[in-house]
C-alpha cells in the first residue's frame, strides 16, 4: 500500500500534500491540548509497532505481497489524531531512509495509512465496543473487526488513486503516463486481496495486541488516570519482532512471490504492462535512499543470510528513529505534568534519592542471588571460571553469529536463574549506548574502515567493512556485560569476594573491595540524616551560596565519621580474631552438579571456537 514515485501525477500528489497539511496542523493543535507528558512513550512504541510490523510482508496466490500497518491500534490506544502523527512520522522514515514509499507520494500514503485507516478504524470500535468492560472479549472483537474494516477502507481509497491516473493523465494517444491501470484493474486487486487476506492480518494483529494489553497492561490500553510507564515487556517484544523482521524478506522468497501489488520499479512494470510509462520514468528514483529495500547496497545479489543481517540492522535503525522522532514531537505537543511544588535546583536532594535508589537496587540484587535458580546453585569457583572463559571466547571472535548466541544464551540463564528478562536488560542495557556507540558510529564510515561502500549519509560512506568491525565490536560489549551481570547478580558479594581470593587475587584489594562495598550503604545513611536534620532546621529555600557550605560541611562531616569509622571497625576486626585473612562462615563446596556444569560449559565453547575456526576456512 506504500505507493512509491511516479504511479501518481504531480497535480495528484500536490492535492493530497495540500488535504495533509491542515490535517497535520490540526492534529498537532488537538495532541497539545490533550494529550499528557506521561503517554508521550506510548506513543512513540505504537509508531515504533507500526513500522516493524509493516516489514512482515506476507506472500499470497497470485505472487504478490502485502502487510499489516497496526494504525488502528495506535487509535485504539491514544486516539485518531495521535495516530495522523505516529503514523506519519513511521511513514516518514521508511521513505526518506529505506525508500518504501514515494518522497511525491507521501502525503498520499498518509491520507490512506494515517488519516483514513485510525479514524475509520477508530469509530468502528468505539461503536462496536459501546459500554463493554475494560476486560470483556467484546472489546477485543471489535478491535479486530475495526483493524479490518480499517485497512480495507484504505487500500480502496489507494486502488481508486492508482486506477484515476489513467483517466487523469495520458499523452494524445491516450497511453497512460503514471499507473498504467484503471480503475477496473486497480480497485478489484487493491480491495480484494485486503478483503480476503491482509484485511484479516490486520484484524488478527490487532485483536491480539488488544487482548495481551488487557491482560498486561490494562492502564496502557484503558487510559486511567495512573502515571503511565510502559512496562519493559513491550519493549522486549518489540525487539523480538525485529528480529524476526527477516521472516518478511524469507518467506516471499521461498515461495518466489514479487513485490506489492502497485509497488514495482519500473523494470518490474515493463514486464507486466509492456512499457514503462513517461511520466513514471522520470520519477522514478527521484529520491536515492541510503539503505534502499532495507539492505545495503551491493548486498541485493548475496544470500538470505546477508539480506536477513541487513533487515534486522535497517529495522533497529528504524525503529530508533521512529522512537525518537515521535518522543521529541510528543515531549514538543504534549501538555506538561503537575508535579509537586519542590526546589527547582534541588542538587542535594536529588543525589541522595539517586544514592538511595541504588541502595533498593543492590539490595534486590542479593535477593537474587539467594532464590533458587541454576546459577545460584553453582560453586562462585566454578561459576567464575566459567565466567571468564566465556569472556575470552568472546574476546577473540569475529563472528557475529557466535557473539548472537552466546548472548541468547545468556538470556536463557537469566530466565532459569530466575531474573526477570526486563530487569536484566535494564541492568545490561543501561550502560552499553554510552560507552559503546561513541567508538561504534565512527567505525562505520569510510575514514574509519576503508572497504567497499554500501551506503551514503550524505558525503560520508558506510562501508562494508565498518559494518562487520561495528557490530562486532558491540555484540563483544553486549555479550561481555551480560556475563558479568549474569556472575554478580547470581552470588552473594561476600562469595563473590572470597572467590577472588581463591584465584589468587591480592589479600588487600579484595578487603578493600568488600568493606567499600559493605560501607557505602552507612555514609549514605549518614549523608541522608544530616540533610533531613538540614531540612528540617532550615528549610528548601536557602540560597545558593549557604547551599555550598552545607554541602562542603557535609563532605567534612563524613570524613571525619569515616576515619573515625575505619578505627572502630578495624578494632571490632581485631577483638574477633583478624589476623590479616578474611573468614566467613561459609565454606565452598564442589558437588556433582559443579562438574557437570563445567564440563557443559566447556563443550559448548569448544562448539563455539569451532564454529568460529570453521567460518573462517
Amino acid at each position: 500500500m506504500h505507493i512509491p514515485d511516479g504511479y501518481l501525477g504531480p497535480a495528484t500528489s500536490g492535492v493530497f500534500y495540500a488535504v495533509m497539511l491542515p490535517v497535520w496542523i490540526a492534529a498537532s493543535r488537538i495532541v497539545k491540548k490533550t494529550m499528557q507528558a506521561r503517554q508521550v512513550p506510548l506513543m512513540a512504541i505504537g509508531a515504533a509497532f507500526s513500522f516493524v510490523i509493516m516489514m512482515f510482508n506476507l506472500p499470497i496466490p497470485g505472487g504478490s505481497t502485502g502487510h499489516a500497518v497496526g494504525a488502528v491500534l495506535v487509535a485504539v490506544l491514544l486516539g485518531p489524531w495521535a495516530a495522523v502523527i505516529a503514523i506519519s512520522v513511521a511513514l516518514a522514515v521508511q521513505a526518506l531512509l529505506f525508500g518504501d514509499g514515494g518522497i511525491t507520494a507521501l502525503g498520499a500514503n498518509c491520507f490512506n495509512m494515517a488519516v483514513v485507516m485510525p479514524f475509520v478504524g477508530y469509530y468502528v470500535y468505539k461503536l462496536i465496543s459501546g459500554g463493554a468492560p475494560n476486560d470483556s472479549n467484546r472489546r477485543v472483537i471489535a478491535a479486530g473487526v475495526a483493524g479490518y474494516i480499517g485497512i480495507n477502507a484504505a487500500a480502496f481509497l489507494a486502488g481508486v488513486e492508482f486506477g484515476l491516473q489513467p483517466y487523469l493523465h495520458h499523452t494524445a494517444e491516450g497511453q497512460a503516463l503514471y499507473c498504467p491501470y484503471g480503475l477496473k484493474v486497480a480497485v478489484p486487486l487493491m480491495a480484494g486481496e485486503h478483503l480476503l487476506i491482509f484485511g484479516w492480518v490486520e484484524a488478527v494483529v490487532t485483536a491480539l495486541v488488544v487482548k495481551y494489553l488487557e491482560k498486561q497492561a490494562p492502564e496502557l490500553l484503558f487510559r486511567e488516570k495512573v502515571p503511565m510507564k510502559i512496562p519493559t515487556k513491550l519493549w522486549v517484544l518489540l525487539g523480538i519482532l525485529v528480529l524476526l523482521s527477516p521472516l518478511g524478506l524469507i518467506l516471499p522468497k521461498l515461495v518466489k512471490a514479487g513485490g506489492a501489488w502497485g509497488e514495482w520499479g519500473a523494470d518490474e512494470l515493463k514486464g507486466l504492462a509492456g512499457y514503462i510509462p513517461a511520466g513514471l520514468k522520470k520519477l522514478d528514483g527521484l529520491w536515492q535512499a541510503p539503505i534502499p529495500d532495507y539492505t545495503f547496497q551491493g548486498w541485493e545479489g548475496k544470500g538470505l543470510s546477508h539480506l536477513s543481517l541487513a533487515y534486522i540492522f535497517s529495522g533497529i535503525l528504524g525503529m530508533a528513529l521512529v522512537v525518537l522522532a515521535v518522543w521529541l514531537l510528543g515531549k514538543y505537543l504534549s501538555r506538561p505534568e503537575r508535579r509537586p511544588l519542590m526546589p527547582k535546583r534541588d542538587f542535594v536532594g536529588r543525589s541522595i534519592r539517586g544514592a538511595l535508589d541504588f541502595i533498593k537496587e543492590s539490595i534486590f540484587a542479593d535477593e537474587i542471588a539467594s532464590r533458587p535458580g541454576v546459577l545460584q546453585s553453582l560453586d562462585p569457583r566454578i561459576k567464575a571460571v566459567t565466567v571468564l572463559f566465556f569472556i575470552l571466547l568472546v574476546m577473540f571472535t569475529r563472528s557475529l553469529a557466535v557473539l548472537g548466541l552466546i548472548y541468547i544464551f545468556c538470556l536463557i540463564l537469566a530466565l532459569f536463574s530466575r531474573i526477570g528478562i526486563g530487569f536484566f536488560l535494564k541492568r545490561t542495557w543501561i550502560f552499553i549506548p554510552f560507552f559503546s556507540l561513541l567508538i561504534a558510529i565512527p567505525a562505520l564510515f569510510s575514514f574509519i574502515s576503508p572497504g567497499r561502500p554500501v551506503a551514503s549519509v550524505g558525503p560520508l560512506m558506510i562501508t562494508h567493512t565498518g559494518i562487520k568491525a561495528a557490530g562486532v565490536f558491540f555484540g563483544r560489549v553486549v555479550t561481555s556485560v551480560s556475563l558479568a551481570v549474569l556472575l554478580s547478580m547470581t552470588t552473594r558479594h561476600f562469595e563473590l569476594l572470597k572467590a577472588l581470593r581463591f584465584f589468587g587475587i591480592p589479600q588487600m584489594f579484595v578487603m578493600v573491595l568488600g568493606i567499600t562495598y559493605r560501607y557505602i550503604y552507612l555514609f549514605v545513611e549518614i549523608v541522608e540524616n544530616t540533610f533531613r536534620a538540614i531540612r528540617s532546621r532550615v528549610g528548601s529555600g536557602m540560597h545558593y551560596r549557604k547551599g555550598q557550605k552545607v554541602v562542603a560541611w557535609n563532605i567534612a562531616h563524613l570524613w571525619i565519621r569515616s576515619y573515625a569509622l575505619n578505627e572502630q571497625v578495624y578494632q571490632a576486626m581485631v577483638s574477633r580474631g583478624f589476623r590479616g585473612e578474611p573468614r566467613t562462615l561459609d565454606h565452598f563446596q564442589t558437588r556433582r552438579r559443579d562438574w557437570l556444569w563445567l564440563f557443559g560449559a566447556a563443550m559448548i565453547i569448544l562448539l563455539l571456537a569451532y564454529a568460529e575456526y570453521r567460518t573462517k576456512l
